[in-house]
């Protein structure tokens, strides 16, 4: 240290090394991007991929509570209809 006392705290900047990182973190993150994230929509990749995910789930668990729904309604319309009959017989 003692050689390098003309040297002041700003020569140990880390202003480069951030630049540089940020360089890179930007170029990563432009080849997740469609068109490299020059276009008018700036929608990541993984943000596409969670938004289909999330459609799928909506609409798989929305068809199976509309079997449900219908399998209660052919099991009541059964039981009605057998219900019906006995009262018929009597």
């Amino acid at each position: 240290m003692e050689q390098h006392q003309q040297f002041r705290l700003g020569a140990f900047s880390c202003v480069p090394v951030e630049k540089k990182n940020h360089d890179q973190v930007s170029a990563f993150f432009q080849k997740t991007m469609k068109d490299g994230g020059k276009g008018a929509e700036r929608k990541s990749a993984i943000v596409e991929i969670l938004d289909y995910e999330n459609c799928l789930m909506y609409f798989t668990h929305t068809r199976f509570i509309l079997k449900i729904y219908k399998f209660i309604e052919e099991i009541n319309s059964f039981y009605l209809y057998n219900y019906i009959q006995s009262l018929q017989i009597c």
